[in-house]
């Protein structure tokens, strides 16, 4: 198989070939095939996540969950900060996580000291403590 205006080879991956993509989606379709030559035959490259990252798959999972745990801690003080009365159900809905799971994040920012409850369920509001949100 050659290379026409619906079919592109690539040795590797480049973020550039992004363009690739959408110039097929604008026009009436094409491939873009990701380990190939110019001639068409599969090129062998090495890929393994200790190279790419410097760590282990597990250590990179366990990495990015612990970031994305960050994140969404941060998202729910914002959101605290603009209304000190949201709900948890609605935080869960603009952060797009479940309402356990805002729950387990609360239970955090409560341990570490950032974030506290005042008054009842209904009718109380959240108060952010510690660092510079006072």
């Amino acid at each position: 198989m050659t290379e026409t205006e619906s079919i592109e080879y690539k040795q590797s991956w480049r973020d550039e070939y992004l363009k690739w993509i959408c110039g097929f989606a604008n026009a009436q379709g094409g491939r873009l095939y990701i380990g190939m030559d110019d001639a068409g035959l599969w090129v062998e490259f090495p890929y393994r996540m200790e190279e790419r990252s410097g760590g282990t798959r597990e250590e990179n999972r366990k990495e990015t969950r612990v970031i994305a745990r960050e994140e969404t801690g941060e998202q729910i003080i914002t959101l605290i900060k603009a209304d000190s009365s949201i709900t948890m159900k609605e935080m869960a809905k603009r952060v797009g996580i479940s309402q356990k799971g805002i729950e387990w994040q609360i239970q955090q920012l409560k341990k570490t000291g950032r974030l506290q409850r005042i008054g009842p369920t209904k009718g109380g509001h959240w108060e952010i403590i510690g660092g510079n949100d006072d």
